[in-house]
Order: structure tokens, then C-alpha cells, then sequence
């Protein structure tokens, strides 16, 4: 059969894929242009290329034709996959979804390579309402297996403990799950009625985005911080120098010194220069005429950290990030927000890791925080339950990580509580602060946080069981 003589009979029995691993950003204006008119039904202009094979495959498949392909997970739960996670389910009956996740299946030249490996078939149709498919994570079961035989979770350890991948499916697949369940929102391959909990939770209370009025931020980006960030011997000088430095030097805190419940400063301070072009801004050369009056007033305002400054000006001025000056910091409305009692949490993390800080601690640009009036919001998010919905929100990284972005955190939902609860749990997180290895403390607090959700005795033990699997896969590593 010639090839155009295909499409007479409706298309392809069979498209099997594997396509190139193509990020957006290497795609030219004239490819979008393309794949934009081409495949209107799931182009975003962030998507990677295999969003693009997906549709092309189901226009030149016939109905009932087959499609199998192995791609890189992120369409499951990327913004950029929306369209095409809608568009699979309303095209075809799944058949199996099996998810790789972080195992390093590939290699390069000695190294791994993280490529989010996942195999989805499926038949081109519509599905019945009640259909079902098999879905599956391996990437848990084959850490635990490999663990048990006291091997690494090397390429080569990983490709030969898929060789049994038949019973590893038997062993770890969900069978008869729905369809239904494959949302435009986002894909959770988990037992059914852990999404069914995920769905409800997400419902309830307050969106932690509303909760605090819309402030999450980012921390501060100095453009440099061998000028900006200084230790604790520094800042004595120039305090001692000039005890009017002391105004403009404040706490440091860097993602490395965020633990579970509190932060442990590592003595680095900030030198908080506000860009005069600040709305808010009290710099007392704000409303210089031109930048050598401005640096005239500065340098007599705040000689000794003028002086510092200066040995670093070569440096300085051709920073992208500053301030109307080259010795400010760049532009940012939310300093007194800093000041604030904040959840702290960086955007790289393999556990729930926030802290809790009433302290008034700056941060660096790997750290996010929001501002909030209770010390009860750092229960939910250190909480089991909290770290379970986060991991369903996001795509989970190497070795158990996953990368939090203002547009997850916010979404996380705060239970309403009484007086009484609210109260409970801000001192249980005040003796936390002071002892934040009290683990009977904590699983005080994770009951409390249960009772917020309304969490069943059943509920809860399917998210224990989860964290402990997640807990045991990431200690493997």
C-alpha cells in the first residue's frame, strides 16, 4: 500500500512514537507560527515539542487505530499541557498510563539523565463514561526493589529491574481507574479514592492565595551579593563606624538555612538599599536632581556603607538588577512584608520543609514567603497532608523534590477554624520554634490538622501509607 493510499482508508492503523525531547525554547517563531495554526486544540506557546506529535498522531490515526508513545512526563501536570491533557481523554479510550517519573532510565556518557520517561496507549474513540484504564508510578517500586537487593538506582540497576516489568505492573498498576479522573487541571496516576480526597480537600476552606490577600512573594535579588550580603563581622564595622548603618542592615536568610518549622540563620546580613524609584521609598536622596547629588547625600547619610559600596561600583553599575542608582537594590513594593509573621519555603524541596518566622528575616531570591496573621498556617504546611496535595499540584523532580511556584503554594487550601483550634495550634507551633524536634509535638499537630480537614480514620491512613511509601522511596535514593 502506498503511502497516501492510507488516508483513504481513514488513517493509520497504528502511530507509535517516541518522540524528540525539544523544549520550547528551542523552538523558532516560525515553528510556533506553525504549530499554533496547525494544532489549535493544543497549542500553548510554552509547549514542548511532544505536545505537537501528540495531535499530529491523532489526526493521522483512524478511528479505532491504536496509538502507544514514550514521552517525557511534564504535559501530566505542566501549565503548557492543559489543552492536551483535555484533548487525550476526549480522543481516545485509554488502554494503560504508565509513569517512569525521576528513575534515571538514560545515560550520557557515564551520567544520567533526567528525562521523565512515561509510555501512554490508548485506542482513538470516544470512551464511555464509565471506562476504566490501568495507570501506574514505577518510579516507588523499583526504588524499594532495588533497595531490597542493596543496589543504587543506577541506569543500568533501573533498565534491568524493568525487564520484569510485567510483574512490577501486576505488583504496583491501578486497575479499573476512571477516565473520568484524567482532569484538564492537571493527571494524578494514585488510587481513585486518593484523588476523590485530593478533589474534596481542594474544595473546602480558603485558598492559601486568598487567605493572605494575594501576599506570596519572592525573596530579594541583589544583581550582587558580594556587595550586598555581608557577615557578622562586617556589619559590626561598619555599625561601628557609623551607627547609622545599623537602619539599613537587616537579618539574611538564604534557601539553605530553611528547615522544618524554623529557620537557622547563618549570621549574613542584608544591606537594604531601596531603589528611590519606590513609591514607598525613604531614601533621603530620593529626589536628588541628578546621581552625583544623590550619591552626595548618600555618602553622608550612610557613610561607612558607602565606603563599602564603592569598592564595588566597577561591578555594580552594569547590574540588570538595581535601583535608579547603582548602589540600590532593584524595585520592590513588598519590603514591609518582610517584616511581617511569614511561611517561609524554598522552591526546591524533598519534604515539607516551612518555616515560620515573626522575626522580621529578609530573603534571597531561592526563597518564597507569605505573609500571614497566624502561626497556625505553618501547621497546615508542615503538615503530611499539605505535603500529599502539594506533590498531587506539582511534577515531582529527581530524587523526590518538587519545585514549587507561587501558582501551587497558593492554591494549597487553609480549613476554617474555630477560636479555640486556631489558638491550639499556634502554640503548639510557638514550642515548635523552640524544639522543633519534638516529634510527639508533631503528631499532635498532624491530628489537629486532620480534625481541620475532616479527615476519616480511612482518609488519613491512605495519606500516611502514601507519605511513608514517598518517605521510604526518597531515603533510598
Amino acid at each position: 500500500m502506498l503511502f497516501h493510499e492510507v488516508f483513504r482508508g481513514g488513517g493509520f492503523d497504528l502511530v507509535l512514537a517516541n518522540p524528540p525531547y525539544v523544549r520550547q525554547e528551542k523552538l523558532s517563531a516560525d515553528d510556533q507560527q506553525v504549530f499554533e495554526q496547525a494544532f489549535p486544540e493544543v497549542y500553548r506557546g510554552t509547549a514542548d515539542l511532544l505536545v505537537f506529535f501528540y495531535a499530529r498522531a491523532l489526526q493521522i490515526l483512524r478511528p479505532g487505530g491504536w496509538l502507544a508513545f514514550v514521552t517525557s512526563n511534564k504535559y501530566m501536570r505542566a501549565g503548557y499541557g492543559s489543552k492536551l491533557r483535555a484533548h487525550l481523554p476526549n480522543s481516545l479510550a485509554l488502554a494503560r498510563i504508565v509513569d517512569m517519573g525521576d528513575l534515571p532510565l538514560f545515560d550520557s556518557n557515564g551520567k544520567s539523565i533526567a528525562a521523565y520517561p512515561s509510555v501512554l496507549i490508548g485506542r482513538r474513540g470516544p470512551a464511555a463514561a464509565d471506562h476504566t484504564l490501568e495507570v501506574a508510578d514505577l518510579s516507588w517500586p523499583v526504588r524499594r526493589q532495588l533497595a531490597r537487593e542493596g543496589k543504587s538506582a543506577s541506569p543500568e540497576a533501573v533498565r534491568e529491574s524493568l525487564t520484569g516489568l510485567d510483574q512490577l505492573l501486576h505488583a504496583s498498576a491501578t486497575r479499573g481507574y476512571p477516565q473520568a479522573l484524567l482532569r484538564r487541571d492537571g493527571w494524578i496516576l494514585e488510587d481513585p479514592a486518593l484523588i476523590r480526597l485530593f478533589d474534596r480537600l481542594m474544595s473546602q476552606g480558603t485558598p492559601l492565595g486568598e487567605y493572605t490577600q494575594g501576599r506570596i512573594y519572592r525573596g530579594i535579588i541583589t544583581g550582587l551579593n558580594d556587595a550586598f550580603v555581608i557577615d557578622q563581622a562586617t556589619r559590626d564595622a561598619l555599625v561601628a563606624a557609623d551607627p547609622r548603618s545599623a537602619e539599613i542592615i537587616e537579618p539574611w536568610l538564604r534557601g539553605r538555612d530553611i528547615e522544618r518549622w524554623t529557620a537557622q540563620p547563618s549570621g549574613r546580613y542584608l544591606l537594604r538599599l531601596q531603589n528611590s524609584g519606590d513609591t514607598d521609598s525613604a531614601n533621603p536622596w530620593a529626589k536628588a536632581g541628578d546621581e552625583a547629588a544623590a550619591r552626595r547625600i548618600f555618602a553622608a547619610a550612610y557613610p561607612a556603607v558607602h565606603d563599602h559600596l564603592r569598592r564595588f561600583e566597577d561591578r555594580l553599575r552594569p547590574r540588570a538588577d538595581q535601583g535608579r542608582y547603582w548602589w540600590e537594590l532593584r524595585a520592590c513594593a513588598y519590603y514591609a512584608e518582610f517584616e511581617r509573621p511569614k511561611v517561609i519555603f524554598k522552591h526546591f524541596i524533598s519534604s515539607p520543609d516551612f518555616s515560620f518566622d515573626q522575626s522580621g528575616m529578609y530573603l534571597n531570591n531561592a526563597c518564597t514567603f507569605a505573609s500571614v496573621d497566624s502561626p497556625a498556617v505553618a501547621a497546615f504546611a508542615c503538615s503530611q497532608i499539605c505535603w500529599w496535595m502539594l506533590n498531587n499540584l506539582t511534577t515531582r523532580l529527581q530524587n523526590g523534590f518538587i519545585q514549587l511556584f507561587v501558582s501551587h503554594i497558593k492554591r494549597l487550601p487553609i480549613p476554617e477554624l474555630d477560636v479555640k483550634m486556631e489558638e491550639e495550634l499556634s502554640a503548639s507551633v510557638s514550642q515548635l520554634l523552640v524544639n522543633p524536634r519534638d516529634r510527639r509535638k508533631e503528631s499532635v499537630v498532624e491530628a489537629m490538622v486532620a480534625d481541620a480537614y475532616g479527615l476519616s480514620q480511612v482518609e488519613l491512613r491512605l495519606i500516611q501509607e502514601w507519605f511513608l511509601e514517598n518517605s521510604a522511596s526518597v531515603s533510598q535514593t
